[in-house]
């Protein structure tokens, strides 16, 4: 199931971050007030962590799918993989509820 969730994914991943975006934009205000309030301050911090994430997805999509379908990665090499992507993972959803408690003026 790895290979074929990998496939779809950014799909999704894509359509959510999109639509995200525009609308955190929309409820910021504009450009300048993500560095000038503290909601695009967060929503900022959300969009860094989003595109590490990104960077991690695709790193794990190029080198750790296909290796782990070759069984070319130990169990612990895997576990790590996984638990480093939750990590990043835990810090953009900390930030997603922390949009939601935030005020946007």
């Amino acid at each position: 199931t790895l290979p074929a969730f990998s496939q779809r994914a950014p799909w999704a991943v894509g359509v959510v971050a999109v639509t995200g975006v525009v609308a955190g934009l929309v409820e910021v205000g504009g450009v300048t007030e993500l560095v000038t309030t503290g909601y695009g301050r967060v929503l900022l911090a959300k969009s860094v962590g989003l595109c590490v994430l990104l960077g991690i997805a695709w790193w794990h999509r190029t080198r750790w799918v296909p290796a782990a379908q070759r069984h070319r990665r130990t169990e612990a090499a895997s576990i790590r993989s996984g638990v480093v992507e939750m990590l990043v993972m835990a810090v953009v959803l900390g930030l997603a509820a922390g949009l939601s408690a935030t005020s946007p003026n």
